[in-house]
């Protein structure tokens, strides 16, 4: 192991981990933007950029802590995908000077970095039976069906950049799909075909692309058009991932196992009626918090999203939502002040949260954990925290960063189960900061020590939430009148 990075911790919740890498052909493939082509296609049979062919996830589970059910152990996952010099062409791509030379430096760097750093999680171990979730059930599954949240990666970022904070809410109880999407939002992908044939597919930008017009003419790609192309691939992308995922419950496990070109999936059969589509969440960070709120939009009805450091150059936000959401800003995220369409993002945001309030059917919160960075969220500060301390400036400690996302994110996703706020978290605590860094005057000296007592003073501002001073009785008729619409 290098000695400047750390291996990935392992979960601390009640249940052991497991993962299976999925990738689904199309029965029919959809072009997203037919009228967009590469300016140099990477293959002649590639050469639309939002051409979607199959669908890319990684499954994290709760799993039988007894590795000798699984008929062969298996090798766990590197945390950077092989070939390592897919990421480091991309990486090298990402910073403008991609050529032979810096390409294979970007490559041997990264492997030195993180070639041997591997998830935590085992591979392919069976589902967590029924009986074991409700001796040791955490979210009010009686019924011993798993709760599911779809994750959506940002920028320069994969379906591995999350393990940590997927993993902790995956050993609490939930089925999380990370997808990897192909939208030229990450360093690099290989997509494999159901006929065996492979394709590199690198990070693209817009000056790699070009619209024909219907005159057959040439012209450049704007980067709002390229930015709104990207959303609504990675929407397509997820409403393929829910599909397999309504596939397993059916019982297609066994099917979905064959067709699977990453030779994972002998546990997917176990997953028949297993998982449960009535509350199923869409999350993502950056650039992928614009796809979950692009996703609350769609016909999918997910039943909550979770949004964290909401893009800042990633085109307009989606505020037409229906369902609960906590979005949380990253410090660094909050503090930074950054003109979006004419106006602060951080306002911009804050008024996205209240407008969802103010249809008082549903209910949303916008905090900042504080001392974090961008990056808290993500697994790159747990590996190199001393690199990424000095890159970043964070000052939290990488583990409890990242540990104040797993708590409030679990806490959301109870309430999204349960219909209630769980006691003693932050989510039950009304808006202690109107604005980054301005304390509500209004706060009693009670609320301060208990702020204090908790250490929630040091760890958050509340800038947005549903609580009235009634108690936790408006939230619960809220998420009841959410449910007795039909989501």
């Amino acid at each position: 192991m290098p000695l400047i990075l750390d291996a990935l911790p392992g979960y601390t919740g009640p249940h052991a981990v497991a993962t299976i890498d999925i990738e689904v052909p199309l029965s029919s493939p959809r072009n997203l933007a037919p009228q967009v082509q590469y300016r140099c296609p990477p293959s002649p049979r590639h050469i639309n950029p939002f051409q979607l062919d199959t669908v890319l996830f990684s499954l994290f589970y709760p799993a039988s802590a007894d590795i000798s059910k699984a008929t062969k152990a298996k090798p766990k996952h590197p945390w950077i995908s092989r070939p390592t010099s897919l990421s480091g062409q991309g990486y090298a791509r990402f910073a403008h000077t991609s050529n032979w030379v810096v390409d294979h430096m970007f490559t041997s760097g990264l492997y030195a970095l993180a070639g041997s750093v591997y998830v935590h999680a085992a591979v392919d171990l069976p589902l967590l039976s029924g009986k074991a979730l409700q001796e040791r059930d955490l979210n009010g599954t009686s019924d011993g069906r798993l709760p599911i949240i779809v994750f959506s990666h940002g920028m320069a970022s994969g379906r591995t950049s999350y393990t940590h904070l997927l993993g902790e809410l995956a050993s609490r109880g939930f089925v999380v799909a990370a997808i990897e999407h192909r939208d030229g939002s990450g360093p690099g992908t290989i997509v494999m075909h159901a006929d065996g044939s492979q394709q590199r597919l690198m990070c693209t930008k817009e000056h790699d692309l070009m619209s024909i017009g219907d005159d057959g003419s040439k012209q450049d790609v704007k980067r709002d058009q390229f930015k709104h192309e990207q959303i609504e691939f990675r929407n397509a992308e997820i409403e393929e991932v829910v599909q397999v995922l309504q596939r397993l419950n059916a019982g297609d496990g066994g099917q979905l196992f064959k067709q699977n070109p990453r030779g994972e999936g002998e546990a997917l059969a176990g997953f028949q009626g297993r998982l449960d589509l009535n509350n199923m969440v869409v999350g993502g960070h950056s650039f992928g918090a614009v796809s979950a709120l692009r996703a609350l939009r769609s016909t999918l009805h997910f039943k909550g999203g979770i949004v964290l450091d909401t893009g800042k150059e990633s085109g307009p936000l989606n505020t037409d939502i229906d369902a609960p959401v906590v979005i949380i800003n990253s410090d660094s995220w909050s503090c930074t002040h950054s003109i979006f369409f004419g106006r602060p993002h951080f306002d911009v945001v804050r008024d996205i949260a209240e407008g969802i309030n103010s249809k008082q059917k549903t209910s949303a919160w916008f905090l900042t954990s504080m001392k974090t960075t961008h990056p808290s969220c993500t697994d790159a500060p747990v590996i190199a925290p001393t690199l990424l301390s000095w890159a970043t400036g964070s000052t939290v400690d990488a583990k409890a960063g990242v540990g104040m996302y797993v708590q409030t994110c679990w806490d959301f996703l109870r309430f999204v189960v349960q219909g209630k706020v769980p006691e003693g978290s932050i989510l039950g605590e009304e808006v202690s900061h109107k604005s980054y860094d301005v304390e509500t005057e209004l706060r009693s000296q009670e609320v301060k020590s208990k702020w204090h007592k908790m250490g929630w003073d040091k760890m958050w501002q509340v800038h947005v939430a549903p609580m009235t001073k009634e108690g936790q009785s408006s939230l619960q008729s809220v998420l009841k009148t959410f449910t007795d619409t039909g989501h």
